[in-house]
């Protein structure tokens, strides 16, 4: 890997910033300038999630590659504040985070200035962005009349003096992202980017889905991630995803199923790399049932993760640490410790 100190970025090989995200969206650039600039700027909805529970938090990856031949001087990245349409009103996002140092402005995120991007280097930023808290509902698809989270972002070089026959500065713009956003509370589905570990599980939550379970509800579920990567700019927090649906042909269990899904750094779901927490502080996975969709007279007594029965020893992971049903408000309450996400179904 070819990396070059560009003041307080860096510049990261080509081949590298491509292999971070998997796919990259098509791109969207002004018109080749003089001087045989046209680089490649693009713009992820990586590691997102694709989807985002109003609230909370998108995670985006930008990257400006010098395709040409010669030296870029003053190249500045710039984020106008990503915003969502939603009953005629538009609402922006809250900034949150960004890899490199720079200024929010009333209208956008500007990084402090790259002073050089050489032939085959690539800049990239990482930022983050809170969804607006609103009322909104879930837009699955991104469906033109569907309110989602629009965005794009503009690379800058300004290099030049800017008088007659003077090279810059030019601006190119990336392609637009746009983002599902899922309603607050969503009965079957939850998204979002924490930037913060969660270290109570009974006052604190990372995610959930509906609360409220009944007939239209079945079970709902609350994550508690009590940890997030440590120095790591491009990758300060977790993708988080919950979702819920009926089992498939052949799993265990007489519920529903909840899928959490918290890939490894950089990762977005659905992912075959699970982050991995620690014995001394696993994650807590909470899960009420709701008791009026169970058999009549069936109990939950037992917890499956991804098909397989889990134990109820501390010192396994994972492991059932309690199973408590609640008669007056006919609710079951499992609360398991993992190490790992997956599927979870009960029986």
């Amino acid at each position: 890997m070819r990396t070059r100190s560009l003041g307080r970025w860096s510049a990261v090989a080509v081949a590298t910033t491509l292999a971070l995200g998997g796919v990259l969206a098509a791109v969207v650039v002004a018109d080749a300038p003089a001087n045989n600039r046209s680089p490649s700027a693009v713009l992820s909805g990586l590691p997102g999630p694709t989807a985002v529970t109003y609230g909370k938090n998108i995670a985006y990856t930008a990257t400006l590659e010098n395709t040409g031949q010669s030296m870029f001087t003053k190249v500045q990245f710039s984020n106008p504040i990503p915003t969502t349409t939603l009953n005629g009103e538009t609402y922006p996002a809250t900034f949150k985070y960004a890899s490199c140092p720079g200024t929010l402005t009333a209208t956008a995120f500007v990084c402090d200035e790259i002073h050089q991007l050489g032939s085959g280097e690539t800049a990239r930023v990482t930022i983050v962005w809170g969804t607006p808290g609103v009322e909104g509902s879930s837009s699955a698809g991104c469906q033109l009349s569907a309110a989602c989270l629009t965005n794009r972002v503009v690379w800058t070089i300004k290099e030049g003096t800017g008088k007659e026959g003077s090279a810059g500065p030019d601006t190119f713009v990336s392609n637009t992202v746009e983002t599902e956003l899922l309603v607050v509370p969503d009965a079957q589905k939850a998204g979002g980017y924490p930037l913060s570990a969660c270290t109570d599980p009974a006052s604190q939550t990372t995610l959930q889905t509906n609360p409220s379970v009944g007939a239209g509800n079945p079970i709902a579920t609350r994550v508690c991630a009590p940890k997030m990567p440590e120095n790591d700019v491009f990758n300060p927090g977790l993708v988080v995803v919950i979702e819920e649906g009926a089992k498939r042909t052949g799993e265990p269990g007489i519920t529903d199923v909840s899928e959490i899904c918290i890939p490894s750094a950089g990762a977005t779901c659905p992912s075959s790399t699970s982050f991995s927490f620690d014995t001394s502080a696993p994650a807590t996975f909470t899960f009420t049932i709701a008791n009026s969709t169970l058999p009549r007279g069936v109990k939950i007594t037992k917890v499956f993760h991804d098909g397989v029965l889990v134990s109820t020893d501390p010192d396994d992971f994972p492991h059932v640490e309690s199973i408590r049903v609640d008669n007056r408000r006919k609710i079951t309450t499992v609360v398991v410790k993992a190490l790992e996400n997956g599927r979870w179904g009960f029986g």
